[in-house]
C-alpha cells in the first residue's frame, strides 16, 4: 500500500453515506483509519485537533493512481511517543476537511 501526503496542499474528503466508512484505531489511538465497509479498503487515515485536520491518502484508491509512479518507502513508526507521533503527522500530512452529501 502506498499512501500520499501534501503539507503544502489542502483535501476534501466527501463522505456521501457514512454507514459506508469505518473509522478504525489502531495502538496509540491518535488517527482515524477509513475503512470502506462495503469492500474493507483502507481508504485514508485522519488526525484532528480541534477544528483542523490533516490526512494521509491511500493512492490505489485515486482515479489518476498510475500517475503516482515514485517507488513507495517502508517506514517504521513504532518506537514514536505519542506525542512525536501527533507532531509528525501535523507538520507531514495533508490540511482536510470534510463534506458529507
Amino acid at each position: 500500500m502506498r499512501a500520499v501526503s501534501d503539507p503544502a496542499g489542502k483535501a476534501v474528503i466527501t463522505i456521501r453515506d457514512r454507514g459506508n466508512v469505518n473509522a478504525y484505531r489502531f495502538g496509540l489511538k491518535t488517527a482515524d483509519f477509513l475503512i470502506c465497509s462495503l469492500c474493507g479498503v483502507y481508504l485514508a487515515a485522519v488526525i484532528s485537533h480541534g477544528d483542523k485536520a490533516w490526512g494521509i491518502f491511500n493512492v490505489s484508491c485515486f482515479d489518476d493512481a498510475g500517475e503516482f509512479t515514485q517507488e513507495a518507502i517502508t517506514v517504521n513508526y513504532d518506537s514514536e511517543s505519542e506525542a512525536e507521533r501527533r507532531a509528525r503527522r501535523h507538520a507531514n500530512w495533508t490540511p482536510t476537511t470534510f463534506l458529507e452529501e
